[in-house]
């Protein structure tokens, strides 16, 4: 192991000291961090004939990879990487000054966490698997309509 010189920290690596125990953290993915997250949208205008009105159909992918919540690589504090879709219509006039849109938001219903821990208060050798579970209300299905209006 190579030390920095004049002390005892190990030289380019990343250590961390956890319940008494050294661990080499080197190339660790940080937490919450997957290897990749992306999105996609589709989107169908058309004015409606004989209106002043356009409809339009909106479809929205939105996925990531796996994920790990600790630098510790616990893998109790890991979630498998999920595929969300999100789903859009409405009406607009067309010179785009009024629009209401009706959604539905995370149409499959996946839950998905947004954090994982343990929980120090009552985690301990005889009860290891409390884990408290975050999650955001994208995680589970919901519906609604938005209005705008542009002055």
């Amino acid at each position: 192991m190579d030390h920095s010189e004049g002390g005892s920290s190990p030289y380019n690596q990343c250590y961390r000291n956890s319940n008494g125990t050294l661990q080499n953290l080197q190339d660790v993915r940080l937490p919450n961090a997957p290897r990749w997250r992306g999105n996609v949208s589709v989107r169908y205008d058309q004015d409606i004939p004989g209106t002043a009105l356009a409809g339009f159909v909106q479809v929205t992918g939105n996925a990531q990879t796996a994920v790990g919540f600790s630098f510790e690589q616990d893998q109790a504090l890991r979630q498998r990487g999920y595929a969300t879709v999100d789903l859009s219509i409405g009406a607009r006039t067309q010179d785009d000054r009024y629009q209401l849109t009706l959604f539905v938001r995370n149409l499959t219903d996946k839950a998905y966490a947004l954090g994982l821990q343990r929980d120090n208060i009552i985690t301990n050798a005889a009860n290891p698997g409390n884990l408290l579970y975050f999650t955001a209300k994208e995680s589970s299905r919901y519906a609604g309509a938005t209005f705008r209006a542009k002055f």
